[in-house]
């Protein structure tokens, strides 16, 4: 067979070959490569017009900077969160700060958009640890949506939301367990659980409409702040990351930090005890670290040392002004006569912290019984008249004790008591100035029998 270099040849159904080399000596030797005539014939290709996005101009970015407590224990304590949204979404957002000496330098990435909104309605105070389930909470958010979740979930951290304000530091952070879509990005938060992580010592009597709501999820995070930087206002620089700092889509502010997760908690069950020597203030000690364990008598020490922070205030005035290392405190009878405490005074107690100072303060108020007048030892006097000289004592101790249970009612309600009037002896024991029947004169005995009550129960007595 002739075969020469360029031809074509096959092998029994084994494809084509061309033949590159043909050496020819005792045997003809061949060298040739497989081809594919497919590769040869021109392929069909359909023209497609290339396809050009609309431009869309970088828009300014909406940070939000809040200081929030410890929440994990996981979270550096004196660094900041930042919550960033914007309309439409730029994509990843640069967080650029400068320590005071001119220089921007990149501190954090923010890839995700935040949760965030303002209310519509206003939120009363509540009391911790229990179900708020008053007026729903009504929100209206820039982006994304908030859903319910079961009591399981809620209670492992899901449905965090800080409510707060731009201008200032101060964020309670609340979970919610429904929310309910009623309008174009408008929700209704009912189930509440507020003053969550120790935020209950900064929650306002009112929360008012216009209030920043931001949902704490992994969008919010903290950005990187030496310990050394708490408190000393830094410049920051917040927008889009694909665009230079000086472009005019970065929003600019300045702020200082004072580390919320360093705060310590307001103690709890601050009680006021009447004992010899005086008022005994007690109260029970909560930890930001560690203090959901079961399993220990008491919570841990989250501070250096345990210590506490004792104001007493008397018609907004601070009268007294210590420190004790346990947690109770006696204010006894010479140090309330000399701060001139002559009615009812309101005790604060807060824990200290080596780092942060003072903590979030538990406030009580002891209410003074309201005053006696002579009017009132002269009814008192003449009832005890007619009743067993060994109940006297008694007696009389009953009707103080019910006229102060009277007087704190008609102040917390704002109206008397059903049974026993606004808070005045004379309205709990019944009688009216027209109704004495003995002289004064004939009533000493009974006169010192209220007078000892009133000295024992240390009331103040004011006649007039």
């Amino acid at each position: 067979m002739e075969v020469g270099a360029g031809d074509v040849v096959s092998f029994e159904g084994n494809g084509l070959y061309r033949v590159d080399r043909v050496e020819v000596t005792e045997h003809r030797r061949i060298e040739a490569v497989r081809v594919d005539p497919e590769v040869y014939r021109p392929g069909r290709i359909e023209d497609q017009p290339p396809v050009q996005a609309a431009f869309i101009a970088p828009a300014p970015v909406y940070p939000l900077f809040l200081d929030l407590p410890l929440m994990t224990g996981d979270e550096l304590p004196h660094a900041p969160y930042v919550a960033v949204s914007a309309n439409p979404w730029p994509g990843p957002v640069a967080v650029y700060s400068d320590a005071g000496i001119g220089e921007f330098e990149l501190n954090s990435v923010i890839s995700d958009r935040a949760v965030i909104g303002e209310t519509e309605t206003e939120l009363a105070k509540a009391d911790i640890g229990i179900v708020d389930r008053g007026e729903a909470l009504q929100v209206r958010l820039a982006s994304g949506a908030l859903r319910s979740r079961d009591w399981a979930a809620v209670l492992n951290g899901a449905n965090r939301l800080a409510i707060g304000s731009a201008s200032t530091d101060q964020w309670e952070v609340l979970q919610f367990s429904d929310a309910e879509l009623i309008g174009s990005d408008t929700f209704l938060v009912k189930n509440r659980l507020r003053g969550q992580f120790g935020t209950d010592a900064i929650m306002p009597d009112v929360w008012p409409v216009g209030s920043k709501v931001v949902l704490l999820d992994r969008a919010v995070g903290q950005i990187t702040l030496s310990a050394n930087l708490r408190k000393l206002a830094q410049s920051y620089r917040v927008g889009p990351a694909k665009l230079s700092i000086d472009s005019s889509s970065y929003s600019k502010m300045d702020f200082a930090f004072s580390g919320a997760g360093l705060r310590p908690y307001a103690p709890c069950h601050l009680r006021v005890t009447q004992t010899p020597e005086g008022d005994q203030i007690t109260w029970i000690r909560r930890s930001r670290i560690g203090g959901d364990s079961w399993e220990l008598p008491s919570v841990p020490i989250s501070e250096e040392v345990e210590s506490y922070q004792i104001r007493v205030l008397a018609g907004g005035v601070v009268k007294r002004d210590a420190v004790s290392n346990t947690s109770s405190w006696i204010y006894t009878d010479a140090v309330k006569s000399a701060d001139e405490i002559t009615e009812g005074y309101r005790v604060e107690v807060a824990q200290l912290s080596a780092v942060y100072g003072a903590g979030g303060w538990a406030v009580l108020d002891v209410e003074g019984m309201r005053r006696v007048l002579w009017y009132d030892i002269e009814i008192a006097a003449n009832t005890l008249k007619y009743a067993p000289k060994q109940r006297w004592l008694i007696t009389v101790k009953g009707w103080i004790s019910q006229a102060h249970a009277a007087h704190c009612y008609s102040k917390h309600f704002h109206r008397p008591h059903p049974k026993w009037g606004s808070g005045a002896l004379s309205e709990v024991i019944g009688l009216s100035i027209n109704e004495i029947r003995c002289p004064v004169a004939e009533l000493c005995e009974e006169m010192a029998a209220v007078f000892t009550a009133l000295a024992e129960n240390r009331r103040t007595v004011d006649l007039k």
